[in-house]
């Protein structure tokens, strides 16, 4: 999971060119969100890749909300509807895609600019990743996955 210390429209403003303009080939569907605990599932599909990926959205926030009325709330598209601030929550993020993992994020997030807030956190993995993606990503600006992207575009900031 990647943890972020701003919301997800901070996330797309740090993602990379090519992650963003190749977001737009990416469609994802809602599987479900867990309404008493603020996650959220989804699936994206992109035209040049015969795989599907999973994503997940935990917002950090959920449960400083309202008790009795989170109680009533049975669907995501009902979450955004009541509380239109989902989309200026804290969030965690993952993706299960290959690019997440060996594009250099990981990296990215925890060691360079480390004590730059307006950056997303990488914080509950077993150990921070320490091998720099010198093959992959010399600039070291890779953020965010395409698929990530898309989920953020397409549900939350909308």
């Amino acid at each position: 999971m990647i943890r972020t210390s701003i919301q997800a429209e901070g996330l797309i403003t740090n993602a990379d060119y090519e992650s963003d303009t190749r977001a737009s080939s990416c469609s994802t569907v809602l599987v479900r969100m867990d309404t008493k605990t603020g996650q959220i599932d989804f699936t994206t599909h992109c035209a040049n890749s015969n795989f599907s990926w999973r994503q997940r959205v935990n917002l950090l926030e959920w449960k400083t909300l309202p008790e009795e009325e989170l109680e009533k709330i049975k669907t995501f598209q009902e979450a955004k509807a009541q509380f239109p601030e989902i989309k200026n929550m804290d969030i965690e993020v993952s993706c299960n895609c290959p690019h997440a993992l060996y594009s250099g994020s990981l990296f990215n997030l925890n060691v360079l600019d480390a004590d730059d807030t307006t950056l997303p956190r990488y914080t509950n993995a077993p150990a921070p990743e320490v091998r720099p993606p010198d093959k992959n990503d010399k600039e070291r600006n890779h953020i965010l996955c395409k698929h990530m992207i898309s989920v953020i575009r397409n549900f939350l900031l909308k």
